[in-house]
């Protein structure tokens, strides 16, 4: 493991990173190896220089591979003989180098799945793919597009990829700390319309896929998708009309979703109109807080930085509260002033 001072020092964005680490390499343990990739990654939005893939592709440690292999773009050299005129007249710009052709030999020849796997990141051709690839492609996005996921998933249901393999790679894609942000963000914090109307489509599009998805997809899409971002919002009745498994899945939602929170309390008044699978999971939820769109709004002041609404009303309410127990107290000590009276 190296200190923090010495893993800057190899890592710096200077010329001399390379030669540093290049020099370093063989006497440092995996760990260490892992760490000066990661840390590049990190300050390389995410890719890694091809000369530190290079090195990292050769190492003996087949983690240490994976680690480089997630980070890398690998260009597949162009087929021979395949020219039409556009190539002709711009195939230099895609032509590969011969360090790429080489980089990209060495990790289609490599011994270990993962490496293999993680040569193509693209979601076109996840759906064909073994489930080892899909999560392996999903687990390295390093800038992931929410778009481009649940877009992959409504095709990959149509084209009967397992619920169970779906659902395990929904549980990757979502665990990812990019995704984790998008999920959780403030539905109103966009710069403008497009925007918003952009991340609206994403979530409207996995609604839609919830509906037609298996049940253990739908059971994580239901307790992790927005009901609103931008300027989209899940109208409440269609909410209420999904799946059983979604609506089973509603009450174990902690967002505070304004939306679910108006589903609960149709479930509430009336359990009829619900799949028995959602009234037994709103049931064995009861100790959980469901609040109210009402409710919602006054725990929302409670949080504002300008707290006065919140405590005028909290000090009004607390008011009451004492002047009834000052009235019961009251009448508790005129009937005990009154007994102890009779029996003088």
């Amino acid at each position: 493991m190296l200190s923090d001072k010495i893993l800057e020092e190899l890592v710096r964005r200077t010329p001399m990173s390379e030669h540093l680490v290049t020099e370093a390499w063989p006497d440092l343990s995996t760990e260490s190896r892992l760490q000066i990739i990661q840390e590049i990654v990190d300050a390389n939005l995410g890719f890694l220089p091809t000369w530190l893939a290079v090195l990292a592709m050769n190492d003996r440690a087949p983690i240490v591979r994976y680690w480089a292999a997630r980070s890398t773009y690998f260009k597949e050299p162009e087929s021979e003989g395949s020219t039409n005129a556009t190539q002709a007249l711009f195939g230099f710009l895609n032509a590969s180098t011969a360090e790429e052709k080489r980089l990209y030999a060495t990790a289609k020849a490599d011994s270990s799945q993962l490496v293999q796997a993680g040569i193509d990141k693209s979601y076109r051709t996840l759906t064909d793919s073994t489930q080892l690839r899909r999560l392996t492609v999903l687990r390295s996005q390093s800038m992931p597009h929410l778009a481009e996921f649940f877009g992959w998933l409504d095709a990959a249901i149509d084209a009967g990829v397992s619920d169970r393999e779906l659902s395990e790679c929904a549980q990757e894609f979502l665990a990812l700390p990019k995704v984790n942000e998008e999920l959780r963000r403030d539905p109103t914090d966009f710069e403008d319309g497009l925007n918003a109307y952009s991340a609206g489509k994403v979530f409207e599009t996995a609604w839609r896929v919830a509906k037609k998805a298996g049940a253990s997809l739908q059971r994580w899409l239901a307790s992790n998708i927005p009901t609103r971002m931008g300027l989209w919002k899940l109208d409440v009745d269609e909410l209420a009309q999904m799946p059983d498994e979604v609506l089973a899945e509603l009450p174990w939602r902690k967002d505070n979703s304004e939306e679910v929170a108006a589903v609960l309390a149709l479930m509430r008044d009336n359990p009829g109109r619900f799949p028995d699978k959602a009234i037994e999971a709103l049931n064995r939820a009861g100790n959980s807080q469901i609040w109210s769109a009402e409710q919602l709004v006054h725990a929302k002041a409670r949080q504002a930085v300008d707290r006065s609404p919140a405590i005028i009303e909290t000090l009004i309410n607390l008011d009451g509260k004492l002047t009834a127990l000052n009235e019961q107290l009251h009448v508790v000590l005129t009937q005990s002033s009154r007994k102890r009276g009779f029996f003088r």
